[in-house]
Parts: C-alpha cells; structure tokens; sequence
C-alpha cells in the first residue's frame, strides 16, 4: 500500500556559471549512473521499474547574478505555477554563499508549504562517488514528493501498539529560567511501522535546566499524543513506549502517569531513555578489525543495555571511528511485573528498527 508519487516535478533553481554541472548532474539523477568501486549503481527514475516507479520531470531556472533576491523571485514564480502536488524546488546554492542565503530560503518555502532540497556547489562538480550522492539525494526528493521508501519491519515492532519519539526544547540558547518558554514534540508511529501523526505542546515551563520540563508540560504533552493515537486509529493503545534522549526525571514520569490515567489509559508504557553519551566502547575479536557487529547489545542491569547501532553489518562496518554503543535505560508505569530480559531485548529490536527510518540517508 505504499504511495509512490508516478511524476515527479523538479524545479532546478542554479547560479548560471555552473549550468554545463547541473545538467549533468540531473541528467544522472535522472537516468541513472555506475557506482565507484564497491558502491552500488545508482538506477535513476523510472516509471515503471524499482525502487522508484516515478518519473522526474525537469524545469531548469538559472540566475545571473544568483543572488538572493533573484533566488526569491524565482521561488515565488515556481509557486504560482503549482497546479497539484509532486513538486520540489532543487536549490543549487552559489559558491561562498552565507548561512543566511540558505535559512532565507528555507523560511521561504516553509512559509508557503514549498518542499525544497538544497545542493552545495561542490556537490555538483563531484564526479568520484556520484551514485553514493544521487542515491541520498532521490530518496530526499521522492520522499519530499510524498512517496513512502521504507518502512519498519514487522518483526522488529511486535512489542507495543504505539511508539512515540519525543524532545522537548528552549527557544532560546542558554539555561532556562523558571517560566521560559518550550516547545515539546511528540512523533507517532504504529505497530506497523508506519508514521502517524506529530503531536506538539509549547507554553511556559518550570524547568531548571533547559533539558527538562514540568509534570503540568509533561502531562499535556502525552496526552495529546494518545489523543492523536486515538483520532487516527480509533482506539487507545494496548501498548507504549516512548524514545528520549534525555532521561525522564520524576517530574515528568509523574506527568506522564497523569496524563494516561486522565485518559483512562492504563496500558503498560515503557520509558525509554537512549543515552548516547557513555563511557562504552566495543570491540570484536572474533573480526579482523575488532568491529562489533550492528544490533550486538549487553544487559548491564535489570532495567539497562548497551546497544550497537552502529558497527558490522553484511561484511560493511556502518559508522564512524569506533563502534559506540547507545546505553539503554527503561522505566516502566501501569505495570506491576518486573521489566525482564525478553521486554529489553523487544525495546533494543525497536529502536534499531527506528534507526532506519532517516529517509535523508541511505547508511
């Protein structure tokens, strides 16, 4: 049932000078190129054939000077041209541009609802791994154009009903101050694999660090995530869990606790903190470059892991430097049984699943 958009509008918007790069450059994205070395072969856009079935249809814009309001102007032409959707504007930036040009840009398209993918110069010219490029790159657009690349698979999400990955933010830099002002996000995913909905809470909070958030935040913000479960599925879940990175204080679980139980939802929900910072490090001696291999993890207590989400994988070491692992640390609410190795190895399962999701990557 996944979606695949069957056209593909482009709009490429380039500084002038580097017009003979752009074409090249699209007409490899479009047709498709031979990888460099081991890479895989990037196989362009087809309507017909995997891992696509869209066709890329190109509009070329180039600017003489590329400067920004000329940059602008374009945009806006593009959007009065918009007759249906599958429409992405490609912005090749010019050469020594500012950070300003790009947030421009981007504000631009977000304040008319334009998707949009931005290319550096020096991407352009590159010839040496352009299928790696590409490859990123298309899945960025199809994506962006409403299609659906992957999903989760079934095996890895047969633990809870509804998966939540939260953050919770400070709009401004520093440390917070009590009554400063959040924005809290919750992502929503199903069983499946599959991508809800997005709920969000911003408002005044009593936070003494700019990390954490009150129970009342808390407390709001949870329930209109299940609530956003609830519209889109039509029934409360049997089964949470709820990714972090940040660890949740008693503060918070206590609006958490709050929050279900307003709802009258006394499923079982799993508190998961996904601690990047450690002081684990993995080696393997049973591979010649000592890598561990991806989704090896460890008990080191009865509510905590050591997960490799990076390392080995298919003879490949996926990642940088060495293999450091993510220290899993579970709370557990509406359940009277202790968390036991079989619901952490569910937990580990999940959040390797959740890793595959970044459509702007293929790693």
């Amino acid at each position: 049932k996944v979606y695949h958009p069957s056209e593909i509008t482009l709009h490429v918007i380039y500084p002038s000078y580097l017009d003979r790069h752009v074409r090249d450059f699209v007409e490899d994205l479009t047709s498709g190129c031979d990888g460099w070395d081991d890479e895989k072969d990037f196989p362009g856009f087809n309507k017909t054939n995997p891992p696509f079935y869209s066709k890329l249809i190109v509009a070329y814009y180039p600017q003489r000077p590329p400067n920004l309001i000329r940059y602008k102007t374009c945009t806006m032409g593009i959007k009065s041209k918009y007759k249906t959707g599958d429409n992405v504007i490609l912005f090749i930036l010019p050469d020594s541009t500012s950070s300003s040009f790009y947030h421009e840009l981007k504000r631009l398209c977000y304040q008319h609802n334009l998707a949009s993918q931005f290319v550096r110069p020096e991407t352009i010219r590159r010839t040496k791994g352009r299928a790696a490029i590409l490859w990123n790159i298309a899945i960025a657009l199809y994506t962006k154009a409403g299609g659906t690349p992957w999903k989760i698979g079934t095996d890895l999400l047969d633990f809870a009903e509804c998966y939540i990955g939260l953050q919770c933010k400070i709009q401004r830099r520093g440390k917070a101050g009590r009554g400063d002002f959040f924005i809290g996000s919750a992502d929503i995913f199903n069983a499946f694999g599959e991508y809800i909905s997005c709920a969000l809470h911003q408002g005044l909070t009593k936070s003494p660090d700019g990390l954490h958030v009150d129970s009342e935040f808390m407390e709001s913000l949870i329930k209109k995530a299940v609530e956003r479960y609830r519209e889109e599925v039509g029934s409360y879940p049997a089964r949470v869990v709820i990714h972090r990175k940040v660890e949740f204080n008693d503060e918070e679980i206590r609006g958490v606790e709050k929050g279900l139980k307003d709802l009258k939802v006394f499923a079982p929900c799993f508190l998961v903190h996904l601690q990047e910072n450690n002081l684990f490090r993995g080696y393997y001696i049973g591979d010649p470059n000592l890598f561990v291999p991806r989704t090896a993890y460890f008990l080191i207590g009865p509510r905590n892991a050591i997960l490799f989400i990076t390392g080995l994988t298919e003879g490949r070491y996926e990642g940088f430097g060495t293999p450091k692992p993510t220290q899993i640390n579970i709370r557990v609410i509406n359940r009277h049984e202790e968390i036991t190795p079989f619901d952490i190895e569910k937990i580990c399962k999940g959040v390797i699943g959740f890793t595959r999701l970044r459509w702007n990557t293929t790693r």
